[in-house]
């Protein structure tokens, strides 16, 4: 196995060299593989000491992402959101074995591994500068509302449906796998009704699924210069992302920080909303528990990945 997995490594990374190739019209210096994330196989592709792409290939599970993440980046970038520079991508660009879409590399430091060297000031303005991209991300209008089909059209024509379909396959997941003991999935059918009658806006903007400290770029002075991964983006309400960041970062000093220079205030009803977003993290993944990761690693635990899905739970029901 382990050979093939070699074998098939080479193949993408001449794949990333042949295509950057192609799309330039230079020679590569080389090739390295990035090792964060799993959900995608992704390779820096270099043309000088200062110059680089990043050829991020999509695995088959999730080669639709092609058809909305190069365009998120486009619209997004548009409205001053620091997104990756698009080249090309799979639907027009060279042949490969995997979809793929290929960007400038941006340079700067993943926040996840400057969080305990950073200051409380510059934490506090990290936090500042991404509320305020979060909030960009609302002013770029989908029809539609739940994952995107394209890049200015989301799947489903209600709010309600998305999260009933979100339920209804995630719950049934956990009862088919044994992932959750058989009280916890009881006690999901209540947030779940409350949340498919949540009022949400006509037009919906985005919402950063994927927010995450491994996501977020740090450059010079401490300033945010790139947000990668908006392949799990949402046309969903502004308060999507506070969930979705207290299920990711519960007790944490990132989470803490954003509460701090959250724009809109958090009144009773407003964390009652966050904490059910924060369960609809944890049921949208509980479809996929079982299995392997895209990139073929083995998932975590939902309640360690996910350790605010716990506390919203139990507070929801207290």
């Amino acid at each position: 196995m382990r050979r093939e997995e070699s074998q098939r490594e080479a193949r993408l990374a001449e794949s990333a060299l042949s295509i950057v190739r192609e799309v330039t019209g230079a020679s590569p210096k080389g090739v390295e593989r990035i090792r964060r994330g799993v959900m995608t196989f992704k390779w820096r592709v270099a043309l000088t000491d200062q110059e680089a792409y990043v050829v991020r290939m999509y695995p088959a599970s999730r080669a639709h992402v092609v058809n909305y993440e190069p365009d998120v980046f486009r619209r997004c970038r548009e409205k001053g959101i620091p997104l990756p520079q698009t080249i090309c991508d799979s639907r027009t660009g060279p042949e490969a074995p995997l979809a793929y879409v290929v960007y400038v590399m941006v340079a700067g430091t993943p926040l996840s591994e400057r969080l305990n060297s950073l200051s409380a000031a510059s934490m506090e303005r990290v936090a500042q500068e991404l509320v305020t991209y979060l909030q960009l991300l609302q002013s770029v209008p989908v029809q539609g509302y739940g994952e995107l089909v394209s890049g200015d059209t989301a799947g489903f024509s209600s709010w309600a449906e998305f999260v009933h379909a979100s339920f209804s396959k995630g719950l049934s997941r956990a009862r088919s796998c044994h992932l959750l003991p058989a009280e916890d999935i009881a006690k999901l059918n209540t947030p779940g009704a409350e949340l498919e009658h949540l009022d949400m806006p006509e037009t919906c903007g985005l919402a950063w699924g994927d927010l995450s400290t491994d996501n977020i770029l740090i450059g010079s002075e401490d300033k945010i210069s790139g947000l990668l991964d908006f392949e799990g983006v949402l046309a969903a309400d502004f308060m999507a992302n506070l969930g979705y960041c207290f299920a990711g970062y519960y007790r944490t000093q990132f989470l803490e920080s954003i509460l701090r220079v959250w724009p809109v205030p958090l009144t009773e009803s407003a964390w009652h909303t966050v904490r059910l977003y924060a369960i609809l993290r944890a049921v949208r993944i509980l479809e996929h528990a079982h299995e392997p990761l895209p990139a073929g690693c083995m998932r975590s635990d939902i309640k360690a990945l996910l350790p605010g899905f716990r506390a919203a739970l139990d507070e929801i029901k207290g």
